[in-house]
């Protein structure tokens, strides 16, 4: 016999989260936003959200307009409702810095960091592997021709620890 219990209390806590956001959001400069460990990202507005379904192996959410994006729950890194609408850069407080996937195979995202900020990707015996400045709060560096291994991101003075798989 299947037990319906889980997909009642994924409704719910749905319904819950959404209901308690305070009326002073905006559901037009706020989004709904999922993020894969992968660094991809699939995000609505929140008042374009049709229903997110919590599938058995993926959550699925569709816009009203009818375009939808999926994603299995072992690649989720999370969800976040009533996000800025604004891409990942609002997804970090002001002042942080976020560098993730921290395991990727090829794309790395950067936020946060200030306008002109050098970024030095280098490996573990101190090769220089890739270096950018950021233009805008978001870069998204490619690694896919990087070597595999952990390896050292330099955001301006900040280190931060990946794997290139």
């Amino acid at each position: 016999m299947k037990h319906h219990i889980p997909e009642i209390i994924k409704a719910g806590t749905l319904a819950l989260l959404l209901s308690a956001m305070p009326a002073a959001l905006s559901a037009q400069e706020k989004a709904v936003v999922m993020l894969a460990k992968d660094g991809r990202t699939y995000e609505l507005p929140l008042n374009d959200v049709d229903r997110i379904d919590f599938g058995q192996a993926e959550v699925t959410m569709t816009g009203k307009t009818g375009g939808s994006g999926s994603m299995e729950y072992a690649q989720i890194d999370r969800i976040i409702i009533g996000s800025d609408y604004t891409g990942i850069a609002g997804l970090t407080a002001q002042g942080d810095i976020a560098v993730y996937p921290s395991v990727t195979s090829g794309p790395l995202n950067i936020a946060g960091a200030p306008a002109d900020t050098r970024i030095a990707v280098y490996t573990l015996g101190g090769t220089l592997v890739k270096e950018a400045r950021t233009s805008e709060t978001m870069l998204t560096l490619d690694l896919s021709d990087a070597p595999s291994g952990m390896m050292i991101v330099q955001v301006g003075t900040r280190p931060v620890k990946i794997i290139k798989k």
